[in-house]
């Protein structure tokens, strides 16, 4: 079981963090690219909608529903770039956790011989795949398991500083989500395009 020790304790100082229109705006026009079937739509409506969820989450501090909202976006975008490079559609590649997504498509991409996006590999680093404590999965795991868990080397968190390290897990979350987002359409696209060459 993971521990709060494992962390900085980095919410007692931050001050809060809030998800803004214009950044909301640039995942629209990101994702209204390339609209060309009723599939396309409803993704962005989704996405639209769940962006506007995680906003008023993070000002009503329904920081477990940010979490989870977060963790449905990165996975869809990383299942998403992975049938992009594969080729193929198969629903069943997304109904995955986002580490197995993010393992699948490290392992196509090394079994392709594809040279990883520089940004692509931080990313995965900081969400995933980088050093154990120091990952966001890390602090969502800490988040939703020990919530409510007491243990001897946990026992002076108090509830309010639960709910502080659940909020900074939530803004960390829409951040890489926002950064996903916007690398893996950028990355889509780059492939639409050598695919049009």
């Amino acid at each position: 079981m993971l521990r709060y020790r494992s962390y900085p304790v980095d919410f007692l100082t931050k001050p809060k963090e809030f998800l803004e229109d214009p950044e909301i705006n640039s995942v629209k026009n990101l994702m209204d690219v390339g609209l060309d079937d009723a599939k396309s739509e409803l993704t962005l409506d989704l996405f639209q909608f769940a962006f506007a969820k995680l906003q008023k989450g993070l000002k009503e501090e329904h920081y477990f529903e940010v979490i989870c909202i977060c963790q449905s976006i990165m996975n869809e975008r990383f299942g998403k770039l992975l049938q992009e490079y594969q080729g193929i559609e198969d629903k069943f590649k997304l109904i995955t956790d986002l580490e197995e997504t993010i393992t699948n498509l490290l392992s196509y991409m090394e079994l392709q011989g594809q040279i990883i996006n520089p940004a692509l590999s931080e990313l995965f680093a900081d969400i995933s795949t980088g050093q154990k404590g120091n990952r966001w999965i890390d602090r969502r795991d800490t988040s939703i398991h020990e919530y409510v868990a007491v243990f001897s080397d946990n026992i002076q968190f108090t509830m309010t500083m639960r709910d502080g390290f659940n909020r900074r897990t939530a803004e960390l979350g829409v951040q890489l989500t926002l950064k996903t987002v916007n690398l893996v359409n950028e990355l889509i696209l780059q492939t639409d395009k050598t695919e049009g060459l």
